[in-house]
């Protein structure tokens, strides 16, 4: 059980206990009548997750971002795989840069541009000073 300040946070606010329930790839759960079975997908931020969740009518698949550029492309493979094997009478898609141009572009490049960078000035502290929240706690800082 957490305990979660209630919003805005007020000076001696009592905590609000809230329950929460952990969950791993392949291990399914139930939330009232619905079976969700949750899949890990590649995405920069560790933990995501997509799901088929089984309603009496037939099976929902909700993608979270499903992406094959990252470090991982085989989490997304296996839930794409598991997702097209259910049939699903729906699919819920995540796509927030639906509307950018393709381009060509991989974690893996953007590690060996940033190394490439580095090396050519190995006298200089080199910081990330202008990130966006996908960034935070990725495995972009971790290599």
């Amino acid at each position: 059980m957490l305990d979660f300040l209630p919003r805005p946070s007020k000076k001696g606010a009592k905590p609000v206990a809230r329950k929460i329930n952990e969950f791993r790839s392949d291990r399914s759960f139930r939330v009232g009548s619905l079976e969700i079975h949750p899949i890990h997908v590649d995405h920069s931020i560790p933990g995501a997750y997509g799901f088929i969740i089984y309603t009496s009518a037939g099976a929902v698949v909700y993608t979270d971002d499903v992406r094959l550029h990252g470090a991982r492309p085989e989490m997304t493979q296996e839930f794409m795989a598991e997702a097209k094997a259910v049939k699903p009478l729906a699919l819920i898609c995540e796509g927030t840069r639906i509307t950018d141009i393709p381009r060509e572009e991989s974690e893996q490049g953007m590690f060996r541009e940033g190394n490439s960078l580095v090396a050519k000035h190995p006298d200089a502290l080199c910081l990330p000073i202008s990130i966006s929240r996908t960034w935070i706690g990725s495995g972009r800082f971790t290599r």
